[in-house]
């Protein structure tokens, strides 16, 4: 058996796929940075994640070589580092690849100085490049140390310059914000692909925060053109080889234009976002398809990324036996052989002919017909047609279990169960279905009670029945809007009262009054980490800063308390220049904005059967307007003096303003659409 190193110890999935490698392996921590210090050697930070496939492969051709690893311990101190554990440290090293290299990715490898500062990295090497790299670099340091350290300041300098963006412009008033966002919009959309979906070329990332905006925008501004673009995306998606048509849930990305090959991890924050964007899409046009695909995600999570305590685990593996995606592709005599009689209509629905082999005679299922043309092909009612494939999929689901199925990173990230929170609000908001709020309930139970401590404060992870690690801005943002959310999804007050106790904690920890934006870390690490940065940027996941923002202004109107205003407006005035020049890589920044000057509303359902009246009914979609429901009386402000038994009331509310109830909801619209 291999001796173990340093990383037995760890809590990471990740850390421990590297504890029997020969490398010598530190986790990050002082003590790694004594020893390099000491020996005068550069260190080595390395950092991927567990469904991480590439990460798995430079393992096995690198960090699980004797003859590299003797390389590596001879030369560096090396460190390995889980970046769903330690976001700083990645977002740090990150950006200094991408400053040297214009690229960057995992697994990413850097080399850094005793004081933290980068000096070279890279992503993926393979084991040959990988060895003349580390030969070249101990040699250049320990022959032109100088020119190393002076490169690295220079480095240093240009990351700390691009940590703070273009921040604060001259305001605009709704007259130039409209034409602001005209113009981003119109020079944005020479990047869609209007055929496929998505933005034009490969690979294809989902990107659930920019198709909010848009649809959003869209439908606040009546642009069909727009809303046309949203709903391709979101139908190819969900008819492409990146969603599991079998088992429910996204992959990360697509590796080609038209969403067939996946990168078959799959994650929990993007699968969180996703259910709340094909939920909201529905409202706006109630497809079949986007309550087909919530409803998938959610059995998904349900049966493969939940734990007993409602916690939503971190990701599951692209590979199973070392392959790609082995787990989830068939070949034809496989189809044949389990489906019989099936085999003909299953083939039409799930495209299985000779033209869309992936590799290996072997098939991604993916759909290229609607139900309606396969139906018509097969002389079939659609719901006769729809109820063969759902026994096609339970037939070859139970066949699929049989398999070694990808490693799952069983670690729950508090920022990324406030994501699945708020996914599964807009759930229930759009279909009505308690199973969705009762998921929102446990998983909020969960974070309160295992991810909580000192009132307020938050561990970043948990894995089984430890809670640790230090929690970051983005832990807080995206737990608080998932209690905000299911505050007004419930009208339970402790849901309110937690996050604004958290928002609390945020600001004391996080708030940078010289730059009015919040840091993503409270913590300057001597030795480690030279600077904290401001995570400002919306991704595949928003910004925890546009998380914040959005926040702020919830709960200034939700409890009527003037300083988390004060905070919104300081922190847009900060971030609005930045938002009006690139407005895809500031999507949620641009949905705030939206909500500002098409005058957000709230819409306050008080009653004891509100449930039936709300759901019971077609709705129309306000985008700029939050729901509040609840079932009984409060002292709150915004819900004293609301409630009447035995009756429903709606209340339109603007500000500190309500409307005279009104006791049907199509009513309550008209207001709405009037107070827009």
């Amino acid at each position: 058996m291999k001796k173990m190193n340093r990383l037995q110890f760890e809590h990471s999935p990740y850390l421990l796929q590297h504890a029997r490698n020969p490398v010598d392996w530190y986790p990050w921590g002082e003590e790694a940075f004594e020893k390099s210090r000491k020996e005068e050697k550069l260190l080595l930070v390395s950092i991927g994640y567990a469904a991480c496939h590439w990460c798995h492969v430079m393992e096995e051709e690198c960090f699980g070589d004797e003859k590299v690893a003797q390389l590596m311990n001879s030369y560096f101190i090396c460190i390995k580092v889980d970046r769903e554990e330690r976001p700083d440290i990645d977002h740090t090293y990150m950006s200094a690849v991408q400053i040297m290299t214009g690229r960057g990715g995992w697994p990413l490898n850097c080399f850094i100085l005793p004081d933290g500062q980068a000096v070279y990295g890279g992503t993926y090497f393979p084991k040959e490049k990988w060895m003349l790299l580390l030969s070249n670099l101990h040699k250049l340091y320990k022959e032109k140390k100088k020119e190393t350290l002076d490169y690295a300041v220079r480095l240093t300098q240009q990351m700390r310059l691009e940590n703070f963006g273009v921040g604060k412009s001259e305001d605009f008033d709704k007259s130039d914000f409209g034409e602001l966002f005209r113009k981003s919009v119109q020079n944005w959309s020479a990047s869609f692909d209007c055929e496929n979906g998505g933005m034009r070329g490969a690979p294809k990332f989902p990107m659930p925060g920019q198709l909010l905006f848009l649809l959003r925008y869209g439908a606040l501004n009546e642009d069909a053109s727009i809303l046309k673009f949203v709903h391709i995306s979101l139908q190819k998606m969900a008819m492409g080889g990146i969603f599991d048509q079998l088992g429910g849930g996204f992959a990360r990305y697509s590796t080609d234009e038209k969403w067939k090959v996946p990168h078959f991890e799959k994650m929990l924050y993007d699968n969180a976002q996703l259910i709340g964007l094909y939920s909201e899409a529905y409202r706006q046009e109630p497809i079949p398809l986007y309550r087909e695909v919530a409803f998938s995600i959610f059995y998904f999570l349900e049966r493969e990324m939940l734990s007993a305590d409602g916690g939503g685990y971190s990701s599951l593996d692209a590979d199973s036996e070392g392959v790609e995606g082995k787990y989830y592709v068939w070949t034809e005599d496989e189809l044949r052989e389990y489906l019989g009689g099936l085999f003909d209509v299953f083939s039409d629905f799930f495209s299985i002919g000779k033209g869309e082999i992936w590799e290996e005679e072997k098939y991604i299922l993916q759909r290229k017909l609607t139900a309606e043309a396969v139906a018509l092909k097969h002389n079939l009612a659609v719901e006769n047609l729809l109820e063969q494939i759902t026994n096609c999929r339970k037939i070859l689901l139970a066949e699929r279990s049989k398999r070694v199925s990808p490693a799952l990173d069983d670690k729950a990230i508090a920022a990324w169960n406030g994501l699945l929170c708020s996914g599964l609000c807009e759930a229930y908001l759009a279909f009505g279905d308690t199973k969705f709020l009762k998921m929102a309930e446990g998983n909020a139970d969960f974070i309160l009670e295992k991810l909580s401590f000192l009132d307020a404060g938050l561990f970043r992870c948990r894995r089984g029945s430890v809670s640790y690690g230090k929690s970051f801005l983005d832990d807080y943002a995206f737990v608080s809007e998932g209690l905000i959310k299911l505050f007004c999804a419930t009208g339970s007050e402790n849901y309110l009262e937690k996050s604004e106790a958290l928002i609390w904690q945020a600001c004391d920890r996080f708030w940078d009054p010289e730059q009015d934006k919040f840091r993503f870390s409270d913590l300057e690490e001597g030795g480690g980490l030279t600077f904290s940065h401001y995570e400002v940027e919306d991704g595949v996941i928003p910004s925890s800063n546009s998380v914040m923002l959005w926040n702020l202004t919830r709960l200034s109107e939700l409890t009527g308390k003037e300083r988390f205003g004060e905070m919104a407006d300081k922190l847009w005035t900060a971030m609005r220049g930045d938002v009006g020049i690139y407005l895809p890589g500031y999507a949620n920044w641009g949905g705030w904005a939206l909500t500002k000057f098409h005058d957000s509303s709230l819409l306050v359902v008080v009653g004891n059967n509100v449930d039936e009246i709300i759901f019971g009914q077609e709705k129309a979609y306000h985008p700029n307007t939050i729901f509040v429901i609840s079932k009984r009386a409060s002292d709150l402000e915004l819900l004293k003096g609301k409630y009447k038994d035995g009756e429903n009331l709606f209340y339109v509310c603007r500000g500190k303003t309500c409307f005279p109830p009104v006791c049907d909801l199509k009513e309550a619209e008209k207001l709405l659409k009037w107070t827009t």
